[in-house]
């Protein structure tokens, strides 16, 4: 199950970003940008969990887990950015169902792997 969530994370998730970004075309770079980085920034919270946990020695500070809450933020932020953005395209509404699907294992694992797996 961790290896699926992984996978998911790292691949599924920025492939979800990329067609948020391909389908918005006609919108400037920055409002393209803004609306498709939701499924990337929570991508990023498992290699995040992992890299802290390969790092640590001993018991990881609380602090370390303020980058997965910042995160989560940020890709809530897009995502709600992009359902105005792609307004005209309610189909790739449809892709943020995966986006949150996967968040939930996605910060459990790397809330687990910062805090400590025992």
């Amino acid at each position: 199950m961790p290896i699926t969530i992984l996978i998911a994370a790292v691949v599924v998730l920025p492939l979800i970003s990329v067609l948020f970004y391909r389908r918005g075309s006609s919108l400037p770079p920055r409002e393209r940008l803004a609306g498709s980085a939701h499924a990337l920034l929570i991508g990023l919270v498992v290699p995040y969990g992992l890299a802290v946990d390969a790092l640590k020695t001993g018991e990881a500070s609380p602090v370390a887990q303020l980058p997965i809450f910042i995160l989560l933020l940020l890709g809530a932020a897009s995502m709600l950015y992009s359902f105005w953005a792609f307004r005209s395209q309610p189909v790739l509404y449809l892709a943020h169902l995966v986006t949150i699907v996967v968040a939930y294992p996605a910060v459990f694992l790397a809330a687990v792997a910062v805090v400590g797996w025992t």
